[in-house]
C-alpha cells in the first residue's frame, strides 16, 4: 500500500513538471534561458572560424606574397643570368662567325692558288711534253738528214770512181759533170736542213707543200743513182708515167722517200737483176712503185720492216751498210702526205715497195 502510495504520487510530480514547462515554453521564457546559451556558442564558434579563416588567409597571402617575391627575385636572377648568358653566346657566335668568314676567305684564297699550281703543273708538264716531243722530233730530224747524207755522197764517190776509171769524151765527162753538181747541190741543202734544226728554238719538221710532178723527182733519183746502180751491174728501168698529175708535196722530203727506195733496192739487188721504178694513177691517187728481183724479205722482216733502227735478216748483196732508218724515213713522211706504203715480198723472189698519194690531199 505505501509503494502504490509513492509510486502515484511520483507519477503526480512528473505531471507537474510537464505541465510547468508546457507553461514556460508558451510564455518563452524557457527559450531564452534554455536555447540562448547553445546559440552564443554557436556565434561564438562561427565568429571564431571567420576569425581563424581571415587569420588564415592572412597568413596564407603574406606566405604567397613571400613566396611570390622571392620566386620573382629568382625569376630575374635567372633572366639576368640567361642574358648575360645569351650575351656571351652571341659574342662567341660572332667572333666564330668572323672565324668562319676568316677561314672562307683563307679557304678561297688556298684554292685559288692551288688551282694556279695546277694550271702551272700543267703548263710546265705540256712544256715539258712539248720538249720532249721537240727533241724527239729534233733526233729524228737529225737522223733522217744525216742518214740522207750518205746516199748521195756515196753517188759522188760513184761518179768520181767512173771519172777516174773510164776515158770518157767530153760530153759524157760534161753529163757526169751535171750529175755531181745535182748531188753536191742536194748535200748542202741536207746541211742547210741540218743548220734550220740547230738554229730554230722549236722545230716542228713541217712539211712545205706545192703541186709538183712526181716524174720529175723520178727522173732525178734514178738518174743520180744510175752508177752505184752500174758499179753492181744493176739495171734501173724508169717507168714513170709522163702524165701522172700533180700532187701535193714536199719536194725536197719526197725526194728522200724515192732516193731511200731506190737505194734500197739496188743496195739488196743481186747482179744482173732489175730495179723497175713505175708510176701511174687512178681516179683518186697517184702510186709509185719500186721493186727488185734481189734476195727479198721474210714475213718476219716485213712485219717490222718500218720500225726505227729494224736490223733485218736480209743482208745487202756487196756487204754494204744499213742503219735501219731508210724505211723508217719512208713510212714517216709518205704517212705526212696523208698517203701510205705497203710491201710486196718473197725471200729469194725479190721486193716491191708500193706509196699511193691522194690527188686531192
Amino acid at each position: 500500500m505505501t509503494n502504490e502510495i509513492f509510486y502515484y504520487s511520483l507519477i503526480g510530480l512528473c505531471f507537474l513538471v510537464v505541465l510547468f514547462v508546457i507553461y514556460l515554453a508558451s510564455t518563452g521564457k524557457f527559450s531564452k534561458k534554455v536555447n540562448s546559451p547553445q546559440k552564443e556558442r554557436s556565434n561564438h564558434t562561427e565568429d571564431n572560424r571567420a576569425k581563424l579563416k581571415k587569420s588564415y588567409e592572412r597568413t596564407t597571402n603574406g606566405s604567397n606574397d613571400s613566396f611570390i617575391r622571392q620566386d620573382t627575385a629568382q625569376l630575374l636572377e635567372t633572366i639576368r643570368q640567361l642574358k648575360d648568358e645569351n650575351n656571351v653566346l652571341r659574342m662567341q657566335t660572332d667572333a666564330q662567325k668572323n672565324q668562319i668568314e676568316i677561314l672562307k676567305k683563307q679557304h678561297s684564297e688556298l684554292t685559288n692558288i692551288n688551282n694556279d699550281l695546277v694550271t702551272q703543273k700543267e703548263r710546265l708538264t705540256a712544256s715539258q711534253v712539248q720538249l720532249e716531243l721537240l727533241q724527239k722530233q729534233k733526233e729524228d730530224l737529225f737522223a733522217i738528214a744525216i742518214h740522207d747524207l750518205k746516199n748521195p755522197a756515196g753517188a759522188i764517190k760513184g761518179y768520181v770512181d767512173l771519172l777516174r776509171s773510164y776515158d770518157y769524151n767530153a760530153v759524157e765527162q760534161q753529163e757526169i759533170m751535171g750529175h755531181l753538181v745535182s748531188t753536191s747541190s742536194r748535200i748542202i741543202e741536207i746541211a742547210q736542213s741540218i743548220s734550220v734544226i740547230i738554229a730554230e728554238a722549236e722545230s716542228t719538221g713541217g712539211l712545205k707543200l706545192t703541186r709538183s710532178p712526181i716524174k720529175a723527182m723520178i727522173d732525178t733519183v734514178c738518174s743520180r743513182n744510175m752508177v752505184y746502180a752500174q758499179s753492181k751491174g744493176v739495171k734501173i728501168i724508169n717507168s714513170s708515167s709522163p702524165d701522172s698529175p700533180a700532187v701535193l708535196l714536199d719536194e725536197f722530203k719526197f725526194e728522200e722517200v724515192i732516193e731511200n727506195l731506190v737505194n734500197n733496192a739496188i743496195k739488196f739487188a743481186n747482179d744482173g737483176t732489175i730495179v723497175q721504178v713505175r708510176s701511174y694513177f687512178n681516179s683518186t691517187n697517184v702510186l709509185v712503185e719500186i721493186s727488185d728481183n734481189g734476195v727479198g724479205m721474210s714475213k718476219e722482216d716485213i712485219a717490222r720492216a718500218f720500225n726505227k733502227g729494224a736490223k733485218l735478216t736480209a743482208r745487202p748483196t756487196a756487204g754494204e751498210t744499213s742503219s735501219g732508218l731508210g724505211l723508217w724515213i719512208v713510212k714517216n713522211i709518205v704517212e705526212g702526205h696523208g698517203g701510205r706504203v705497203s710491201i710486196e715480198s718473197k725471200l729469194g723472189a725479190g721486193t716491191k715497195f708500193t706509196i699511193q698519194l691522194p690527188i686531192n690531199a
